[in-house]
């Protein structure tokens, strides 16, 4: 199966809807708010990650999610699933983890910036955030 890396179009502001009304439908307005100040994009890569589940991209304003979420979404195991995803990679954002990750590694290495980048930095990162 080809990857999918192109970015947002038509079919992924179709998903956001479906997440949107789903998240309102489940009780979670305030997610579904915040949801909407992102784009959100149906890939399995993206900007070099290769997206296992989904992944937020706060300096582009996007969240990213796996195609593979999509499969048979009418089922309530699916759609609570996705919810799920959702809120926790809209959590990343709310509670600032990037900018906590950014400030912590700029007291203890003074350069930072040369590892801030690196991959398994931010895999560590995201594991802790997590």
């Amino acid at each position: 199966m080809p990857q999918i890396t192109e970015r947002k179009n038509a079919r992924d502001d179709e998903k956001k809807a479906y997440i949107v009304s789903l998240l309102l439908e489940q009780g979670y307005g305030t997610y579904a708010r915040r949801l909407q100040e992102f784009d959100l994009v149906v890939a399995d890569f993206y900007h070099g990650h290769t997206i296992e589940i989904a992944a937020m991209f706060p300096d582009t304003g996007e969240i990213v999610i796996n195609p593979g979420f999509f499969e048979e979404a009418e089922s309530q195991s699916v759609k609570d699933r996705i919810s799920l995803v959702i809120r926790h990679e809209l959590l990343h954002f709310l509670l600032v983890h990037e900018r906590r990750l950014y400030e912590h590694l700029k007291k203890v290495d003074p350069e930072f910036e040369k590892t801030y980048r690196d991959p398994t930095i931010g895999q560590i990162a995201n594991i802790a955030m997590d």
